[in-house]
């Protein structure tokens, strides 16, 4: 259901536009502020239960504060003189704490970064988001 609901949005863009997009955040100007907010916070409220029942209780913490950033990234549009500053911070911190997750919960996936590594200097920021989002949600 995740995977669903995270892809939609992508394949939309890909198909309307015949590429990949900038970023995620980059969708917002699809799909317009208040939807994509609803989106993406709806991506979090479906993985947050999920991945705080498979962390450890003593890291529990980390999946709280990686995908309550990214629930405030989702909020941004709703903040219309933020210069971007937040939502980078927030948007960094969100790939950090996830992968720091993902290493607790199944380390090999970190080798998915390989990718970037041969495709990220096309769409850096695209590819990054995309193999935080992939490899946490393989571990739920």
């Amino acid at each position: 259901m995740i995977w669903i609901i995270g892809l939609i949005p992508i394949l939309w863009y890909v198909i309307k536009n015949h590429e990949f997009p900038e970023s995620i955040s980059s969708l917002v100007y699809m799909m317009g502020g208040t939807l994509w907010t609803l989106w993406i916070w709806t991506l979090t409220g479906l993985t947050m239960p999920k991945l705080l029942n498979v962390l450890p209780e003593e890291w529990k913490f980390i999946g709280f504060i990686g995908l309550g950033c990214l629930g405030f990234v989702g909020a941004m549009p709703l903040i219309p003189d933020e210069k971007n500053t937040l939502h980078n911070v927030l948007g960094i911190a969100t790939g950090i704490f996830t992968q720091v997750a993902v290493l607790i919960l199944w380390p090999s996936l970190l080798w998915c970064w390989i990718i970037f590594l041969v495709l990220g200097w096309r769409k850096p920021v695209f590819v990054s988001e995309m193999i935080c989002w992939v490899t946490l949600v393989s571990c739920l």
